[in-house]
């Protein structure tokens, strides 16, 4: 019995897009620890707006909408 589905070049394809988007996953988590890690080390200096406050810096956000 022959299965055409598995040799389908889409079938490659969506296991490749899959695996590229797992190593990506990967990648963005230590890239916002390594973030988180610069803003909990910053010596912040805001810019307010009425609505949030940003550092110039290292560009960590807060809101003041409560």
């Amino acid at each position: 019995m022959d299965r055409p589905f598995i040799s389908n070049p889409r079938t490659r394809q969506a296991k490749r897009l899959i695996n590229e988007m797992t190593v990506l996953r990967d990648k963005l988590k230590l890239l916002e620890q390594e973030l988180e890690h610069i803003q909990q080390q910053c010596n912040h200096h805001f810019f307010e707006t009425t609505v949030i406050r940003k550092c110039k810096i290292c560009h960590f956000t807060e809101s003041l909408h409560y």
